[in-house]
């Protein structure tokens, strides 16, 4: 048989066994190991992203954690602040306290002791009093005396002098 074109049939089944040889080879010698490398790949990138996920829900629950305890810290503040400033009323109240009664006692020291002085003084003006009034009695006695003296002797000098 004459194939026009020149094309024998059995030299086209044999390029198309080498062919489907060829397909075959390089399908087991690279798309198999291509296709392993390919899902190997993808395999690594979602355990990686597994991975991450769970990184990142650790760091959420960590974030958390912080955040509730920096809540906790805040109102630990807040309740040593509170505390704090109901211990420095407290002591004020207890100064002011104090020294109230400090002026109290020093209030009742300064009149007793006025009220001494006063009676010291008084006791010593009434001791003056009493040395000038037996001073004065003293002076208007002399002075009597005097008066006395000069009457009864004029009187003793006229009635010798009458007697005479």
């Amino acid at each position: 048989m004459n194939i026009p074109l020149n094309i024998d049939w059995q030299q086209i089944l044999l390029h198309l066994f080498n062919l489907g040889i060829l397909a075959a080879g390089l399908w087991l010698l690279l798309y198999r190991p291509v296709k392993k490398f390919m899902e190997g790949r993808l395999k690594s990138y979602a355990d990686r992203e597994a991975e991450a996920e769970e990184k990142l829900a650790a760091a959420e629950e960590a974030r958390k954690a912080y955040e509730e305890k920096l809540a906790d810290a805040d109102e630990l503040i807040r309740q040593k602040n509170a505390e704090a400033a109901r211990e420095a009323d407290e002591a004020a109240r207890e100064s002011m306290q104090e020294a109230r009664r400090m002026a109290e006692q020093l209030l009742a020291d300064s009149r007793r002791q006025a009220e001494e002085e006063r009676r010291e003084i008084l006791a010593a003006a009434q001791e003056e009093v009493v040395e000038l009034a037996s001073e004065a009695v003293k002076k208007l006695m002399l002075e009597q005396d005097a008066a006395y003296e000069a009457f009864a002797s004029s009187f003793l000098g006229e009635s010798e002098n009458e007697d005479e």
